[in-house]
Parts: structure tokens; C-alpha cells; sequence
């Protein structure tokens, strides 16, 4: 009977429980599409969770909504309308359907009547499950739009829902330009917000607190009504903000990409329109956001300040300028670089006497002009006497014509010598000899096979050759400063051309056109911090890792998996071991270790293949069932005086020492089942009871523990 005591709740089934296990294990939609409604029979249903079905359903249809109470997000709502035209019934109890048809929750509720229209009664009636579940994240909402009817407080709510999910907000009184506490009033850029305000907070320490909120006084802010759920907060939202020292008529815009969680993706809010604090006038130079908003402005005053590095400033041209050759005032004589010249370094000057010239740090000595030497006065150079002029000497041919005409006397002169003896004591004082001629000679240089040397364009950096068969120029390498290494040609060395340089990544080796990448030397290479190459964890030190032959001793110690790919706890709750089956990944759920020595479910002698449940109720007792229906308390010697005791006087089981009222004769043997009302409660003293006794018994059937006649005294124990 339902009174005020009576207590109304719902609760998953084992069916229930057990899918929604394995959602929340995989990850997997769990879909409760529909909910039915009944009378049980006319009784007080109390939930169970072994139910497969309802009581007594009266009507079964899709689900208005179901959705998280936004109180209390471990519970969810599951609501349905039932409209007038639909009733001529009580509805006691409730159960929720998936889409597989299984019953998955059941709940009891206080009777109410749904009446037909033709009744004059008729009304739209909503039904609605408060459920609790473990993870309200894996439960989908499955609704037939034909059929569900839809209430005037959930269209208003999905109309407003709906005008949230749009991009363009309400307008903020205020925006935030740094981190703040979302607590209580405060000022925010400058204006005093007050209780109601909306403010738009952008700059948290963590981007998930980021978003629209409304300001509380004395409590923790609250998101507004149009931003305050995961869909209401969607990529490219809009805001403008009305006040701010600094923020006013701004238009700030949401660029997070979606999935959106709230309060768990952080929100990132960039300005796309509105003042950004440059006042107005021209700029040589600005700073530009991505949006192309103007967010700085200057006017610098040197290179540096327009970002120029590939120019001089004025105090480097000036340290250049000083460093240069002063004008000289006169026509400077070029010192090499002409044809057939080095570039050794040549001084010229007077000595107090004569012109000297110096190359490099070597003295050559005066110089010859027109004052100190007439070239005319000089004999060209030839090979032979006549080229000279010379009639007073024999030449080789004539020497040799006469010597072979004559006795050879130590006194001739070799023909190799083309000197005469007149010509050595005659020679002219300011002449060479031949001996000082070919030691200058031999100080020199001899040009093989070309016809100038210097450097092309004057420019030192290159030297050149050119030669004399083709004209060819064939460019040389200036003095290196240092000691070279040479490229190649060492043992077992090629001579392919090798580049050596320092980069922003360190110094690099190129050979040919090819890249080696970066060089190792002790600056970023130390080989004592290697390993030396081995065959086995042991050659380079790693004690962390097993070998082959452990892992082989490991592994043959362990089963070997046949038939799946996964075995663990699902969500790593250790009440619910799985396996995972490789050929259709379908999750089997394994006992755990009992603990105990389980007692044989069926099996035995006349026993079928039913399911049994042993449980402990909240009564006190161990209750016993066989699928579905219960037996009730097993007794023991715990119970068993409390069940006696419990079962009354008239209880199926118990003892009553009566007599017939109507008498079936004599000799009535034990065994035999009388009506109980046909036996009367009767004493023990003698006589026929007729007046020592204490009533009808009046229920049930009893049977006789002892023969009588009439209405003799007897035991009697009800059997049913």
C-alpha cells in the first residue's frame, strides 16, 4: 500500500549495468531509445534489478529528450510525453529500452491515472526517470522526430539552445586585459562592473577559463545563459565590447578550432575590429596584425630603427672615411699589376746621390736615367760577334778552322769561352761581366710559356697568368697567410676538390658538390663518451634491457595468447576482467578469483540447467532465487527461531492442537487434511473441547499428527 513511508527510486538492470560497462569500457555510444509505462498488475512495484521487463506494460514509445541534469552531471533526465488521446490507465511503474529492445533501467512511481479524452478527463501527461549512472559521456540520445511530442518549457529551451549556438553574442560591458580572480565585483579595464554585468575574460593563466561570463557578487562568476554549454561555444564566435579604458567599441573573435569542450579546450580571443590604442596621425613605420589591424606605430631616426642591416651609418662611414688614402695632389705611378708585374711591394727614392729602389725588403741598387746612362752608347744584345760589331775576334767556326790546323797548346783558349783575352782586359768598367751578368740573371725569374703575369681588373684577390700559345688566362692563388693542408693525393687519397667551413650549425665539409655535413672535433665530439661497437647488451653496459636468452626464459614461462588480442580489466576496474576475441574483436567478460570453493550450479541428480542467486538482504537473511522467481529467505540456525517466531500462529508450517467442528466420523488416522475452518483452537482438559477452546482457526488446510474420533483433541500442522 503506498503511504508516505513508501519509497519511489530507479535503478539500471543487471542488463543495464552490464552494457553500460562495456560502453564505458570501449568507448562506444550506449543508445536508450525508448520508454514504456504500466500498472503492475494493480501492486506497489519495488525496482529490481534482475527485471527483463516490466510488470505489466501498458504503452511502450520513443523518448521526448534525454539529456544531462545540468544539477548534477552524474545524473541523467529520460522524459516522455504522453498526449491526451492515449490512456484508460495507471502507470506504477517506468523502464527505459535501448535500441536493442532490452530493459536497462526500472523505476516504481507514485500511481497516477492517465485518463482517455472520451473520458472528460483527458490530459497531456510527461513522464520523466531521474537515472543515475557511472559516465553520463557515453550515452546518446536516439529520438524518432515523427513520433516524439515535445513539451512548451522543451521547445522554448531548444529555441533558446539553438539561438545560443550562433556565432554573434550579446554584447560585454566590459573585456579583461590581464588575468583576474572570477569572484565578487571588481573593476575590469577600468569600469566598475556591477552584479548582472557580462564581461568577456580572455587572458586566464589557463585558456580553458577563458569565455563569457556574468559577474556574481560575493560568489564565483557564472558563465552566461548563451555560452555556457559546449555547443553554445563554437569556432569564430563574436562579441563586441561596449566599455573600457582601453577595449571600448572593440570586436573580439573565438580562434580555437573545433572540438570545443568547455572548460576544457582553451579559448583564444583575437581583436578583429575597433580602436587597438595607436592614436591617429602618420607613421613611418607600423606594426600589423594578422587581421592587418595596426597595433604600433613609430617614426624612427636611424637604420637601425627601419630595420636596415645592409647599410653604413654615419659613424661607420665616418671610421671608413678615415681609414682611406688622402688625396694625394699629383698622378701616383701604380705600383704592378701591369703586364709581366707582381704585386711585390716597390719603394722608390732618393739616396743623397742616386735613385734607389727597394722591392719588398731586397736593395737593387740606383736606379739608370738619361743623366747617369746613354742607351745609345750601348751595343744591342746579340748571340754572335758580328751582332756585336766585334772584327777583332775569331768566332767558333774560325777558331776551330785554325785549331785543327795546329798542335794543341795549353795556351788556347776553350771554345766554349766566347770571350777573347783582349775583350776580358779591355772590358768596359761599367759593363757586367759575363759572370756578374748570369749571376743577376740567375736571380730572375724565367718566363716558360707565358706573357704576362699580374692581377685581373688591379684586384689583388686575383692574380693571374697568361699563356702565350692560346692567350688563355689562368688565375692564381694569393699568398694564404698560413700553412695550407693540402687536398687529396695523400695514400689512398683522390684528388677530388675539398671545402672546409664554419655555418650556423657548425664547421661543415664539402667535397665536390656533395655535402658531408658537420665535422667532429673535440669542441662537439668526445669519442670517450661513446660506446665502442659491440654484439651484446653486456659490449655497451646496458643493464636495463633483457637478452635474448632471458627474454626466451621469460617468455616460455608465460602463456601464449590463442585467439585474442587484448586481456586486462575494462577501465581499469579490476571487477571487470575481459579478452578481447582477434577474429571479431568482441569483449568477453572473465570471473574474477572467487576466493573460495564455489558450490556446482545444476548438474547433479534431477537437477535442470536453471540459474541460481544466493544473496544477503538488508532484512537480515540470505534470500534465494531460481532466473527469475524468488524463494524467498533460506533458513538457518540464525533464522530459523526469527522465521518460526515471524510465521504467526496460522502460518504455512506451523502447529495449532484444535478439534473438528464438523466431525468426520471415528477412527480418523494421522495424514489426514482438514479445511481450517473446520478446526477449532482447543485446550487439553478433558471433555470434547466443546467449551475449552479459543476459536476458529478458519484459514489454510492442516493436517492431523494423530488419530481421533469425532470431535476428539489431535496436533494439527498447516501444510498450505
Amino acid at each position: 500500500m503506498i503511504d508516505q513511508t513508501s519509497q519511489f527510486f530507479a535503478t539500471l538492470t543487471n542488463v543495464g549495468a552490464a552494457k553500460q560497462a562495456n560502453a564505458d569500457a570501449l568507448g562506444v555510444p550506449w543508445k536508450i531509445a525508448q520508454m514504456g509505462v504500466g500498472d503492475a498488475n494493480g501492486t506497489d512495484p519495488v525496482p529490481d534489478a534482475p527485471q527483463k521487463k516490466l510488470i505489466n506494460e501498458r504503452r511502450r514509445a520513443p523518448l521526448n529528450q534525454l539529456k544531462v541534469d545540468p544539477a548534477n552531471n552524474a545524473i541523467i533526465i529520460a522524459e516522455q510525453v504522453i498526449p491526451a488521446e492515449v490512456g484508460g490507465f495507471w502507470i506504477r511503474e517506468i523502464g527505459l529500452y535501448d535500441t536493442d529492445g532490452d530493459l536497462v533501467a526500472v523505476a516504481n512511481c507514485a500511481p497516477s491515472f492517465k485518463p482517455l479524452l472520451a473520458q472528460g478527463s483527458g490530459r497531456t501527461q510527461i513522464v520523466r526517470i531521474n537515472l543515475l549512472v557511472s559516465n553520463t559521456s557515453n550515452v546518446e540520445l536516439r529520438i524518432d522526430p515523427t513520433v516524439v511530442l515535445a513539451t512548451r518549457s522543451f521547445v522554448d529551451l531548444r529555441i533558446q539552445e539553438e539561438l545560443s549556438k550562433l556565432d554573434n553574442k550579446q554584447s560585454v560591458r566590459a573585456a579583461t586585459t590581464g588575468p583576474i580572480v572570477l569572484a565578487g565585483i571588481q573593476a575590469v579595464d577600468g569600469i566598475a562592473l556591477v552584479a548582472g554585468d557580462r564581461v568577456l575574460v580572455k587572458n586566464q593563466a589557463s585558456g580553458k577559463d577563458n569565455g563569457l561570463y556574468s559577474v556574481v557578487a560575493g560568489n564565483a562568476w557564472l558563465r552566461v545563459v548563451d555560452a555556457d554549454a559546449s555547443a553554445e561555444v563554437t569556432p569564430n564566435l563574436m562579441v563586441s565590447v561596449e566599455q573600457g579604458d582601453t577595449l571600448f567599441d572593440t570586436l573580439w573573435q573565438l580562434t580555437t578550432n573545433a572540438p570545443i569542450t568547455l572548460g576544457t579546450t582553451a579559448l583564444v580571443f583575437e581583436q578583429v575590429a575597433g580602436p587597438t590604442g595607436v592614436l591617429p596621425g602618420t607613421y613611418n613605420r607600423v606594426t600589423v596584425d594578422r587581421r592587418g589591424l595596426v597595433m604600433a606605430g613609430f617614426n624612427p631616426t636611424t637604420l637601425g630603427g627601419y630595420g636596415i642591416a645592409d647599410a653604413y651609418s654615419k659613424t661607420e662611414i665616418d671610421t671608413r672615411v678615415a681609414a682611406l688614402q688622402p688625396k694625394l695632389g699629383f698622378t701616383a705611378v701604380q705600383q704592378g699589376t701591369g703586364a709581366g708585374q707582381l704585386d711585390n711591394a716597390v719603394k722608390i727614392g732618393w739616396s743623397g746621390t742616386d735613385l734607389k729602389a727597394t722591392v719588398d725588403k731586397t736593395d737593387l741598387g740606383k736606379l739608370w736615367y738619361s743623366s747617369n746612362f746613354n742607351p745609345d752608347k750601348k751595343a744591342d744584345r746579340a748571340e754572335t760577334l758580328s751582332g756585336y760589331g766585334i772584327n777583332d775576334a775569331y768566332t767558333s767556326a774560325e777558331v776551330d778552322r785554325r785549331v785543327s790546323e795546329r798542335a794543341l797548346k795549353t795556351e788556347v783558349y776553350s771554345k766554349a769561352d766566347t770571350y777573347t783575352r783582349a775583350e776580358v782586359d779591355t772590358r768596359d768598367a761599367q759593363r757586367y761581366t759575363k759572370e756578374e751578368t748570369d749571376l743577376r740573371l740567375s736571380g730572375k725569374a724565367t718566363g716558360d710559356s707565358i706573357t704576362v703575369v699580374g692581377f685581373a681588373g688591379n684586384d689583388v684577390k686575383y692574380p693571374y697568368m697568361r699563356r702565350s700559345t692560346d692567350g688563355g688566362v689562368y688565375h692564381l692563388q694569393t699568398r694564404l697567410g698560413y700553412v695550407p693542408v693540402q687536398a687529396g693525393t695523400g695514400v689512398g687519397q683522390q684528388s677530388n676538390l675539398i671545402k672546409i667551413g664554419h655555418s650556423s650549425v657548425g664547421v661543415k665539409i664539402t667535397v665536390d658538390e656533395t655535402d658531408f655535413g658537420n665535422l667532429w672535433y673535440s669542441g662537439n665530439f668526445d669519442p670517450s663518451s661513446k660506446a665502442n661497437v659491440g654484439s651484446t647488451l653486456a659490449a655497451y653496459g646496458i643493464n636495463n634491457a633483457y637478452t635474448k636468452a632471458e627474454v626466451d626464459a621469460r617468455d616460455s614461462s608465460r602463456a601464449i595468447a590463442d585467439s585474442i588480442t587484448h586481456v586486462g580489466f575494462a577501465s581499469g576496474d579490476v571487477a571487470f576482467p575481459y579478452m578481447r576475441r582477434s577474429s571479431d574483436g568482441g569483449i568477453f567478460y572473465l570471473q574474477t578469483r572467487l576466493g573460495f570453493s564455489p558450490v556446482e550450479q545444476g548438474g547433479g541428480a534431477n537437477m535442470g540447467n536453471f540459474k541460481l542467486r544466493l544473496g544477503y538482504n538488508n532484512a537480515g537473511s540470505i534470500r534465494f532465487s531460481v532466473d527469475g522467481a524468488d524463494y524467498g529467505d533460506l533458513i538457518s540456525d540464525i533464522n530459523l527461531a526469527t522465521k518460526v517466531a515471524g510465521l504467526g500462529l496460522t502460518g504455512i508450517g506451523q502447529y495449532a492442537f484444535a478439534r473438528v467442528i464438523n466431525t468426520y466420523g471415528n477412527s480418523i488416522n494421522q495424514g489426514t487434511s482438514i479445511p481450517g475452518n473446520n478446526l477449532l483452537y482447543s485446550s487439553t482438559a478433558a471433555g470434547d473441547g466443546a467449551s475449552s477452546n479459543s476459536g476458529t482457526i478458519g484459514i489454510g488446510t492442516w493436517r492431523a499428527h494423530g488419530a481421533f474420533n469425532g470431535t476428539e483433541r489431535t496436533l494439527f500442522q498447516r501444510i498450505n
